[in-house]
């Protein structure tokens, strides 16, 4: 009974999920079908557009995977950045008197307050 249990379990969830992705397969096919008319396009130019997506879908998806281990090795490094910050911090506070410490923080905020409004005028 627990076996059967599980198993339906798992179809049910498997199927949820194939579900989900015909959904999502049937509004993107919508979409598609939606700027195919307001832009009035023959059944050639239809054709040649899907033929593009499909690539572009298959070049991204191998993409992704490249990026994959690339994003794995970036969360290592900033992780190593962040703890190489920390270490610095602290042999810092430990040269300055508190007072000290407390405005080098502020004189550092202020500099990164201003680099963050230089970006955001981009």
């Amino acid at each position: 009974m627990k076996t059967l249990k599980l198993t339906l379990a798992i179809a049910a969830i498997t199927l949820s999920s194939v579900i989900c992705q015909a959904q999502k397969q049937g509004n993107q096919n919508k979409k598609h079908d939606k700027i195919a008319q307001k832009l009035n396009l023959n059944p050639e130019q239809t054709e040649k557009l899907k033929v593009i997506r499909e690539i572009q879908k298959t070049e991204n998806k191998a993409l992704q995977e490249k990026m994959k281990p690339l994003k794995a090795e970036l969360k290592t490094l900033k992780a190593e950045k962040k703890t190489l910050n920390e270490t610095k911090m602290k042999e810092i506070e430990s040269i300055l008197t508190p007072e000290q410490f407390i405005k080098f923080k502020e004189m550092k905020k202020h500099r990164k307050d201003r680099m963050k409004e230089k970006r955001s005028d981009y």
